[in-house]
């Protein structure tokens, strides 16, 4: 059901949905839910932005596209939420085909940005974008645990074996091991006499 809603997003659908008169009833259903977005909501942005998608494409020549789309990869995502910079690690490499995913989100951002048209089409295929493809990395994880949880260290309890794992999969994050300690040993007193 996700691919089927994942493919209503595709800009090569867009002239389908053009000739339609409303979603099909089980369509957006399964994309909606996981992005916590409105359906009807969704489906009436994402039939206006179908219809007049073809009209945003030569108002924007191809040189100031390609502007936007090299733009766009160097923008710093703020997480409104939680207050945290993400930034992307790639620049995503598509010729100025106008018609993919990624094309369709650079649009999307410019008229969600100027005219705040479209924002919860803008969420929608943000997150759509930021699914994963391939399941490497639940994997990876369970590689991680393998190695953590050995039978040696089988009577590992829940409480321990959450911050194994983090620290474990998430080597990347830069720890201040000062404040750690600190942390660590305010918890009970005898860890504060033995580690201050």
């Amino acid at each position: 059901m996700l691919l089927k809603d994942l493919n209503w997003l595709d800009p090569k659908t867009f002239a389908f949905i053009n000739e339609l008169e409303q979603f099909p009833k089980d369509s957006l259903n399964t994309i909606c839910k996981l992005a916590d977005l409105d359906k009807e909501i969704i489906a009436i942005e994402l039939k206006q932005f179908a219809c007049q998608y073809s009209n945003f494409i030569p108002d924007v020549s191809e040189n100031d596209f390609h502007d936007i789309k090299s733009k766009s990869s160097k923008i710093i995502y703020i997480d409104e939420d939680e207050d945290i910079e993400v930034k992307p690690t790639e620049q995503i490499k598509c010729d100025k085909c106008t018609k993919c995913l990624h094309c369709a989100l650079i649009l999307l951002q410019e008229l969600s940005c100027q005219s705040n048209l479209f924002c919860n089409l803008f969420t929608l295929y943000k997150f759509v974008l930021l699914l994963p493809s391939t399941q490497t990395t639940c994997e990876r994880v369970f590689s991680k645990l393998k190695i953590i949880k050995t039978k040696l260290r089988s009577s590992l309890h829940q409480e321990h074996l959450n911050p194994l794992m983090l620290m474990s999969i998430e080597k990347d994050i830069l720890i201040d091991s000062d404040e750690l300690i600190d942390t660590i040993a305010n918890s009970s007193s005898e860890l504060k006499k033995l580690l201050i």
